[in-house]
């Protein structure tokens, strides 16, 4: 049955955002509608509807056109007079009429959680069920800098999606989601890009050089990520005779401070600071390394993890939430404890004087199991099946 779901975003995805874009691409049978900040440089596939929001009170004349509308047509005066009675302030309404002015849907969905926040009733006046998505910082971050929790929310949620199920638990033990409420839990994907045949990821494993040992790291350089620890940790490797060279990939507000840490750690000479790169750069540099790093304090679940052990690489991540199931058996690849940068470089000391015969072999190992168990094709069928009362 064809299905008519809102998608409600704050800006249009860019090409990066594969979270969503891989989403949006697994309901292509349906009819999307995308509540968004859409310019005319977006490209919107054909079953997908654009309802931009209000450009800020900006433009007097659509302000006034959807005024005269909502007097013209009854359905939209009454869905206002509605979300007043709920207590949803004029300038909530105003900013988000292209939501709830918009024809009935089959659900509403939010995919970044605090989205949700101020917009829990338009799917009662658009006939629609709400359903929500949770990544890491829905869950771990945003609800202690804001002093708040998803209690009200539940009440008006008909389904809760998580990536990782450390996420789903901690909504059932620390922000009280109902027992009642169904929670899929469905893994990022791979991306086509990342996907090799098994004999040129064989040829690629095999003809790895680990003369000199290449780190590699993806992602932002934001507190969350915890460089400093990672950085203390190398810094205590090359002070034992470790060579190596480290590359990392991301920007971000902490580079100055990580730049400063790294000199302070005596470790700026082995790194490389790529900033951002395409999908296709990446693979690069990941078929280059030797081993991948990531240190986060917090995470949902890795898609930058995922996609190293697809290139053959092993891993060693910090046991936070969702790292548990990036991390695939026998693939030589490690969970070490948080905030503790022994722990870290111990796990790397143990996995550099493995053989290389065997670093390569679980390294394949790694390849072929994420390359089996997080396709694109299961993930869709999973997202269909979500939207499924």
């Amino acid at each position: 049955m064809k299905l008519k779901i809102g998608v409600v975003l704050s800006n249009f995805p860019v090409v990066s955002e594969t979270f969503i874009n891989t989403f949006l691409s697994h309901l292509g049978e349906h009819e999307i509608y995308i509540f968004a900040n859409i310019s005319i440089s977006n490209s919107l596939e054909p079953n997908w509807k654009g309802r931009p929001y209000f450009n800020k009170y900006r433009n007097l004349r659509s302000v006034l056109f959807n005024v005269l509308l909502l007097l013209k047509i009854p359905i939209y005066l009454r869905r206002l007079i509605t979300l007043r009675k709920k207590g949803v302030s004029y300038k909530r309404i105003l900013l988000d009429a292209n939501i709830w002015t918009a024809k009935k849907l089959d659900y509403l969905h939010f995919p970044f959680a605090t989205e949700i926040i101020g917009r829990e009733h338009y799917a009662s006046v658009l006939g629609a069920k709400n359903t929500i998505s949770f990544r890491g910082s829905d869950v771990n971050v945003y609800p202690i800098f804001h002093g708040m929790s998803y209690t009200h929310y539940w009440k008006y949620i008909f389904k809760v999606h998580c990536n990782s199920s450390e996420l789903r638990d901690k909504l059932f033990s620390e922000h009280g989601l109902d027992a009642a409420t169904p929670v899929e839990v469905i893994h990022p994907a791979l991306r086509e890009e990342y996907v090799l045949d098994e004999k040129a990821l064989s040829e690629m494993i095999n003809t790895r050089s680990y003369e000199i040992e290449h780190f590699v790291t993806i992602g932002r350089l934001h507190w969350v990520k915890d460089y400093p620890l990672l950085f203390q940790a190398l810094g205590e490797l090359k002070k034992e005779g470790i060579h190596f060279q480290y590359t990392i990939i991301g920007n971000g507000p902490e580079k100055e401070h990580l730049m400063f840490l790294a000199k302070e750690f005596e470790i700026a000479k082995n790194i490389n600071w790529i900033g951002a790169a395409n999908g296709k750069e990446i693979i690069g540099y990941l078929q280059e390394a030797t081993l991948y790093l990531q240190s986060s304090l917090a995470e949902g679940f890795s898609n930058s993890c995922l996609e190293a052990q697809s290139q053959g690489l092993q891993c060693i991540v910090t046991h936070v939430s969702g790292m548990k199931a990036c991390i695939q058996p026998n693939t030589g690849g490690c969970v070490v404890s948080d905030r503790d940068y022994h722990s870290f470089s111990d796990a790397i000391k143990s996995l550099l004087s493995q053989s290389v015969q065997s670093r390569r072999e679980q390294g394949m190992n790694a390849a072929m199991k994420v390359t089996n168990l997080f396709t694109r094709e299961r993930q869709k069928e999973q997202w269909l099946n979500f939207f499924i009362d």
